[in-house]
This record gives structure tokens, sequence and C-alpha cells, in this order.
């Protein structure tokens, strides 16, 4: 019986850590085209990569280290398509999703607040954690 319950403790603490979500990725979707990367790499979160100086400034404040895309191969074209019945429709944008890497000791709940909250940010269309490791 003992053995049965420290089976089932141990089971549940691996799917626990295999299924947490990673605490330093936020997920970000700016609409308004201030966030300045392309292709597939890993860019320093800086002057030349954000171009609004606040959300520079709000990354930076909580240690962001690196920004990539989410969808490097994804293009505004990508957008067109046609439904079943050979209209043409417009599709989700995702080029312009990032992923932003900070330091584990941020308080990521706290910036993805602030992101979702502030006023000042009207063009981050949402800010959330990163589910998928």
């Amino acid at each position: 019986m003992k053995l049965r319950f420290i089976a089932c403790v141990l089971t549940c603490l691996l799917c626990q850590s295999l299924f947490s979500n990673p605490r330093n990725e936020v997920l970000i979707r700016d609409s308004g085209d201030y966030v300045n990367i392309s292709g597939d790499s890993t860019f320093s979160v800086n002057g030349s990569t954000i171009l609004n100086q606040t959300l520079l400034d709000t990354l930076l404040s909580h240690n962001a280290s690196s920004i990539e895309k989410v969808f490097p191969s994804f293009s505004r074209e990508d957008t067109l398509g046609s439904d079943c019945f050979g209209r043409g429709i417009l599709l989700n944008d995702l080029s312009n999703i990032y992923k932003v890497t900070v330091n584990d000791s941020v308080d990521v709940e706290n910036l993805i607040q602030i992101l979702c909250e502030d006023t000042t940010f009207f063009f981050i269309d949402y800010a959330e954690f990163n589910y998928y490791p």
C-alpha cells in the first residue's frame, strides 16, 4: 500500500514538472510593428529590436534578455487564403507573435499584467505565458 502511494506521488510530481508552464517566457503579439526582427534567429532586447521606448524600458526593467519570432517563416502574404468556394478570405497574421525570454527571478505575471492592462501598450494585442515547452 505504501509503495503504491509513493509511486502515485512520484507520478504526480513528474507530470507536474513535464506539464508546468515555463516561468521565464512570455508570448506577445505586436500589432503596431514596434518589434523590428526578422528570420529565425534570437535577438537581444535593445533599441534596434524594440522601436517603442516605453516597451523597451519595460522589458529591460523586467530583465528581458532575448526576443524571437514564434513563426519565423510566416509572412504577411500567408494571410491571404480562400474558403471552400474559392472566395478570398483574410487569415490571422502570425508574423507578429514574439517570444520574450526573461531571467528566472523575474515576476513574469507582473510583466504580463503590465503589458495587458496598461493603455500605453495599446499595440500589444496580448501577452501570455509560453505554455509550449
